[in-house]
Parts: C-alpha cells; structure tokens; sequence
C-alpha cells in the first residue's frame, strides 16, 4: 500500500494483482492494449474496450445502458463528423449523411423521403398527403409468373359475418364551392349470404346526383349486373341477356338472332318514327337475308302459333300474302297480281290481275263473275274503246 504524508491510501492491491486508486486524476492517455477492458461497477457491469477490429461499450451486468446530457442535445457522429443519431428534448433523430431522415414524435415517427421495406403493417388508420399530382400511391410487381399481381386486398377479419355485412369502401372525396368537403364517389363491396359453400356477394357503385349523395348507378350481385337511374333500377343481365325497364333509345341496333317485343298486360306496339324533316329519310322496316334462299316473312299470329304472313320470295322475286297457313294472294317479278292461285295463267282457278290492264277470272263450275247492283240507279257495266 502506498500512501500520502497524511496516511491515506494512495494505491493499494489485494494480493491478487488488482490494484486499487480512490481518486485518479490525469493529464494524459490511459492506455489499454487490444481486448484489455475499462470495466466499471461492482460486478463488472459496464465494460469499455477495443478487439483489434472494433470498439465496443457493453452492458455486461444489472440494469440498462443508458446514454444521458445535461446539454441540449446527444449525437453519435461518424468519421466525417456527421450527426448518424441524434435527441434533442423528446424527439430522438436518425440522420443520413447529416440531414434528418426519421424523427419521432408525439403520435407516431415523421419520415423525410421514401420508405423501402420488405413488408408493412399498420394497425390503425393510414394517412397519404402529398402536395403534387404526381402518383401517390404504386403497387408494382416484378414477377414475370402467370399469376395475378399486384394485389390489393381489403379484408374485413369478422368472426360473425352476416348478409349486407360491408367489405370495404373506396371513397372519392373533394370539396363543393363552399368549401364543404363532399364525397363525390364510392365503391362499396359487401356479403349477401355468408353460408359456407353458397356465398353471395356485392359491388355498388355510387355517385352525387343532383347534390343527393350517394346515388346508386350500378350494382354487381350473385353474378347479375344491375343498372339504375337516379336509385331507380333500370336493368339487369339475365342467363339469356338483359332485362330493361323502361325505354332503349340507340342511334343503331344491330341483333344476332331472334328478338322478341313482350308485354305482361295490355296492347303491344312497335314503332319507328324518324325525326328529320327529310324526304329522303323516311323510317323503315327492313328485312333482308344473306342469300337467295332466304325469303324474309312478317308473321300474325297467336299463343298457338302463326297462320297469317306476308313473304318475300327472293327465287323468283315475288311477295306473298297468306292466311290461315294458305297462300292468298301474289304479286309476281313482273307485277302481276293473282289472288287464290299461283299460275301466271288464264285457265288455273282464280284471279289474275296483269300489270298491263288486263283481269283474268277462271272457275270451273258455277258463275264466274257476278256483278250486283243493290240500289236502282246507276250503271252495271260501261264498256268504254279508246277512253270514250
């Protein structure tokens, strides 16, 4: 033990080669070699040291490690003097090259640049602000595979699903003149039947309409889509097409097959008007077949089926009147007019009225023209040569 003039131990050692100073006040370095450790505490909890390769400050005991100033701020710099972390007051720091790129604060951290992670989870509510029209938000996917992405998935973890359960919501919000904030749009997707092995589904789509909000326009459910007017419904596919309710108006219509004009009650009509004040352009009916063997028809009938139509014969270009399932009457290719035959001939029965003035009527038994004259005044017959 080495000690000073008033007796008190200067620097003193157990025996086992560690030695003891109370109080050491230096001038200069106090050098430990590589691995040679600034231990501290009473079982050597805090240890201070360098390996050859790296410094370390280590908590190897009791408690915590704690980093504290009485000044307005603690900073760990690199090499270039640049501030790596940073806390002044409440707020701790993360820097990169200098600047702050993370701080936090009294709800949550606040981000300077981009975030690049492997994943994200956020439990509460997400806020996206940016002062640009740039992109805002981007999903993108590398995958060259076959599969479908980028997703976004809105998952509604219920453990009690029942019918008309909302899924999500995609809202659409701005503000009106006055300043109001509205919501202008939302696409809302939702549960129709929760049994398991049958599930039904929902999409609606809604709009402002006259400052009325939410306006339903279109609605997807159970695989039938669904169109509407104000709230109204206005039609709806089917396993055959659409059903519509109300008016179709189209500037054309062009239909690959059969079309079929039904009313529950009352009278039915078709009716084609043409609104120009055009000669040219009156409205028509036309039926028209893609080959000469096609012999377009307008048919009159009833729920047993169709015994009266006029056709055209496109083989030899006449049009044809029938009724109750016989033919009636006949305009040929060279505007002859034969009623109760087919034959362009004077003997066949029948009526042949020819395009050049001429009137055949042939029977084969009984009379074969009548001429009637109910009243007493008047002409029978006026047989005239030349118009006189």
């Amino acid at each position: 033990t080495l000690q000073d003039v008033n007796g008190n131990a200067i620097i003193s050692s157990d025996g086992s080669g560690n030695i003891s100073i109370p109080n050491l006040t230096t001038t200069g370095n106090i050098n430990f070699g590589d691995n040679d450790k600034a231990v501290f505490g009473a079982g050597n909890d805090l240890e201070i040291y360098h390996d050859g390769s790296n410094s370390y400050i280590q908590d190897a005991g009791t408690g915590n490690l704690l980093i504290k100033s009485d000044g307005s701020g603690t900073y760990v710099r690199n090499a270039s003097d640049q501030n790596i972390i940073s806390a002044q007051g409440d707020e701790a720091r993360m820097h990169y090259a200098g600047p702050v790129k993370l701080k936090t604060t009294s709800t949550g951290i606040d981000v300077t640049g981009t975030v690049v992670s492997d994943g994200l989870t956020v439990d509460g509510n997400a806020t996206f602000t940016s002062g640009d029209t740039s992109d805002q938000f981007v999903i993108t996917n590398t995958d060259s595979g076959t599969n479908s992405a980028p997703d976004l998935v809105l998952y509604r973890n219920s453990s009690s699903p029942s019918a008309n359960d909302s899924l999500g919501v995609i809202a659409f919000k701005g503000e009106d003149s006055a300043g109001n904030q509205q919501e202008y749009v939302n696409i809302v997707a939702g549960i129709s039947d929760p049994t398991s092995g049958s599930e039904d589904s929902f999409l609606n789509f809604f709009t402002n309409a006259g400052g009325t909000t939410n306006s339903q326009f279109l609605r997807g459910e159970s695989g039938v889509l669904k169109g509407f007017y104000q709230g109204s419904q206005k039609f709806e596919t089917t396993s055959t097409g659409i059903d519509v309710t109300g008016t179709v108006t189209s500037d054309g219509l062009t239909v690959d097959g059969d079309v079929v004009i039904q009313k529950a009650t009352g009278d039915v009509s078709l009716t084609i008007q043409a609104n120009e004040n055009n000669g040219a352009r009156e409205p028509s009916l036309n039926l028209k077949g893609y080959s000469t063997n096609s012999n377009p028809q307008i048919r009159f009938g009833d729920h047993v089926g169709y015994k009266g139509y006029i056709e055209y014969e496109n083989q030899d270009d006449s049009m044809r009147l029938y009724t109750n399932g016989i033919e009636a009457m006949r305009i040929d290719s060279s505007v002859n007019v034969l009623v109760g035959k087919t034959v362009n001939d004077e003997n066949t029965d029948g009526i042949r009225l020819s395009s050049v003035g001429l009137a055949n009527f042939a029977r084969d038994s009984g009379g074969v023209l009548t001429l009637n004259r109910n009243g007493t005044d008047g002409t029978v017959v006026d047989i005239r040569g030349q118009g006189t």
